[in-house]
């Protein structure tokens, strides 16, 4: 008791103390795995496994030991030692259920679904009807694609286990994976029926009754489960979704200030700060980001998402603020810098090619950087020629930036002197099916070049 307690409080102490404890008995096996798992949260994993070995070379058949020695083995990324010190066990023990489950864990995890299948199959031999394998086995069918195996494994299962929420849950899942909406919606209704408190049984049946068009029912349901658990910000959250897709922002965001009361983190926030946002309650939206941020100054994925908000609300000043502090504590990714070089160049500030050289050098293939950079190049008549070749050389670039990557292209094309290939980019761009914000520029750009002789 005296070295659970180290353990908890003083690991240094507790290594200590379990060292003490080999001193007396060398083979103790709970008290070599208790050290173990100090030595792995203090010291490199090398230590831990070195201590594992040892023993197992005294005691073979531990299957505890090699069952840590997986684990340790998988921290340390090395998948072959791992499924190596499985198997290991398993033929010592191939009627212990957790080594099969473990093994099959770890196929799932590295999405080898078909070695998943073939060990649930093989620990199945040794353990016939083990639910948790045959759910197991479901979830490799499913990672293969091939549901209808999964909903039969499923369907068997609620059919042996019809009390047990979560088969009805998975098997839920599995239909709507594969197109059953209806079939689904029946599940999600019992896995609920048994599992009342369960969040992902409620939050799924809601989403589906909402897009069955059973609206009252969904919005029910989501009501019930914050009066049941109203600690629980999902249960708010879920309010404010459907909500929204019912067309009520007030709702949603008086819902999403009862999240927020109820877990005052960062995604909670943020999401409490884009339903005010909705609802057209800016002042009150920012007042309650910069508030939190202030209490959180290190929090530097909520400055960067605050900042993106203040660029989409045209607060360009604001923005610029908080994207530079990222930068100033190099906490600022590629996208950061992006952003702060087109927020900078757009109040004409002459920092801009900095950052956007940054960004690119950060990121080199982000078509973004790379097109912000050019356009600063092209647009200011720094270096038309470098940001026409960089737009030229880019590859892949995303359907939602393609029109205006393709105006910028133009621009630079045309200041070049290339009229004929500046014309046919901008024919396409501007004819075609395409919105984007420099339409009506590149439409105009089109119609000069078509009348100069």
């Amino acid at each position: 008791a005296g070295a659970s307690a180290a353990l908890q409080n003083n690991p240094a102490q507790a290594e200590k103390r379990f060292r003490q404890a080999l001193e007396i008995d060398p083979q103790a096996l709970d008290t070599t795995l208790n050290l173990g798992m100090v030595l792995a949260s203090t010291d490199p994993l090398d230590a831990a496994a070195s201590l594992y070995k040892n023993l197992l070379a005294t005691r073979p058949k531990a299957t505890q030991l090699l069952l840590e020695l997986a684990k340790l083995a998988d921290r340390q990324q090395n998948k072959e030692q791992a499924i190596d010190f499985l198997n290991q066990a398993i033929a010592i023990n191939p009627k212990n259920p957790g080594l099969w489950i473990t093994l099959v864990n770890y196929y799932l995890r590295a999405g080898e679904y078909r070695q998943a299948e073939a060990t649930a199959q093989q620990a199945l031999q040794s353990l016939p009807d083990n639910p948790t394998i045959e759910l197991l086995l479901a979830k490799a069918y499913a990672g293969l694609g091939e549901q209808n195996k999964a909903i039969a494994s499923l369907t068997g299962l609620v059919q042996t286990f019809p009390d047990n929420g979560i088969y009805y849950l998975q098997l839920a899942q599995f239909q709507i994976a594969a197109e059953q909406p209806q079939a689904a919606l029946e599940n999600f209704r019992k896995a609920h029926g048994l599992l009342p408190k369960e969040y992902a049984a409620v939050g799924q049946r809601a989403a589906l009754e909402f897009v069955q068009g059973n609206t009252a029912v969904a919005l029910a349901l989501a009501e019930d489960y914050t009066a049941m658990v109203p600690d629980d910000p999902r249960g708010y959250g879920l309010q404010a979704n459907l909500m929204t897709k019912n067309g009520d922002p007030a709702g949603a965001a008086q819902a999403m200030a009862m999240a927020f009361n109820s877990a005052p983190t960062a995604a909670w926030t943020l999401r409490y700060v884009h339903a005010l946002i909705r609802n057209k309650e800016f002042d009150q939206a920012f007042a309650i980001a910069e508030a939190w941020l202030k209490e959180h100054p290190q929090a530097h994925g909520f400055r960067y998402a605050l900042g993106n908000l203040y660029l989409h609300q045209g607060q360009l000043d604001l923005a610029i603020r908080h994207y530079m502090r990222l930068a100033d504590q190099g906490e600022a990714s590629s996208q950061a810098l992006n952003n702060l070089a087109w927020a900078l160049y757009q109040t004409d500030k002459p920092e801009a090619l900095t950052y956007a050289e940054q960004a690119v050098a950060a990121a080199p293939n982000s078509p973004n950087a790379v097109d912000t950079l050019a356009w600063i190049l092209i647009d200011s008549g720094r270096d038309s020629r470098r940001g026409t070749e960089l737009l030229s050389d880019l590859k892949n670039v995303p359907d939602s930036i393609y029109p205006t990557v393709q105006y910028h292209l133009a621009v630079g094309l045309q200041q070049l002197g290339n009229r004929t290939q500046a014309t046919d980019i901008l024919t396409e761009i501007v004819t075609g099916d395409y919105q984007f914000a420099d339409k009506n520029a590149a439409a105009t750009l089109l119609n000069e070049l078509k009348n100069q002789p």
